[in-house]
């Protein structure tokens, strides 16, 4: 395991409030709220930190809709029709 680097613990627990209190935020989204407190922090960090403390989200996958129901295709009665 990777040993923890000075202030990592700080980092952490804001990174759990925040993750709290939005939960759909993705480690990107909550790497900018971190920049716009002032934490001078990485992406990479960040993602490293959100991984470590359990907080990943899963992928939605897109609910598929109902299909209309397929239609018996006429007969071309001439030459070029559709």
């Amino acid at each position: 395991m990777i040993a923890a680097t000075y202030g990592d613990e700080a980092v952490r627990q804001r990174l759990r409030e925040l993750g709290a209190k939005h939960v759909r935020y993705g480690y990107r989204r909550l790497a900018l709220e971190l920049r716009r407190e002032g934490l001078g922090i990485n992406h990479k960090r960040v993602y490293r930190l959100y991984r470590e403390e359990g907080l990943m989200l899963r992928r939605k996958h897109r609910t598929r809709r109902a299909e209309s129901p397929r239609q018996v295709l006429r007969r071309a009665e001439r030459v070029n029709q559709r």
